[in-house]
């Protein structure tokens, strides 16, 4: 992550991590430029639909292994999310969202974050994952960015120092300015 080219524009974005119940308040409050809508077969409910922004629909359930019911995080997966997050590279507001909003989207989030050019990636993360107590982002899908991105345990470390508190958090949307 640290040898990247660096943007020569500053970014005026932020990415939303949501779970699916806030999508349709979040589609009426913000103009998203980008959304990445990740709903598997375990969920039992419809990917929500979007009219204007750019949209990546990932099929994949919030499971490390494939089963005959679930379908576990792939490289290509992955490898769509990294494409997408570049191709945003923080211009406009993205939405992440899952079923919850507390595994999926925040690894897809952290990903995204680890993949386009902001100016510190780690810092951006960690306050990412302060958000919201109870983020526990999706370990299969960091594992297999850290091999796609070269990065090694990176992003699979932040994740392990994020602090498990006792305070209650309400589950909810939250939003991450990227700096600018």
């Amino acid at each position: 992550m640290a040898d990247r080219e660096k943007t020569s524009s500053p970014m005026t974005g932020s990415i939303i991590v949501a779970p699916l119940s806030s999508v349709a308040v979040l589609k009426r409050k913000y103009h998203f430029s980008h959304v990445i809508s990740i709903i598997g077969t375990s969920d039992r409910v419809s990917f929500p639909s979007f009219n204007g922004p750019k949209v990546l629909r990932l099929g994949f359930d919030d499971v490390g292994y494939s089963s005959d019911q679930t379908r576990a995080p792939d490289t290509v997966d992955i490898n769509s999310i990294i494409a997408f997050a570049r191709i945003w590279n923080g211009e406009g507001d993205m939405l992440i969202h899952c079923r919850a909003g507390t595994s999926r989207s925040p690894a897809a989030a952290m990903i995204a974050l680890a993949a386009i050019t902001v100016l510190d990636p780690t810092a951006a993360i960690k306050k990412l994952l302060g958000l919201k107590s109870y983020y526990r982002p999706n370990t299969t899908m960091l594992r297999i960015a850290g091999q796609v991105l070269e990065s090694g345990r990176l992003l699979l470390d932040i994740a392990h120092q994020h602090a498990n508190t006792d305070r209650a958090t309400v589950l909810g949307p939250a939003r991450l300015f990227l700096p600018g």
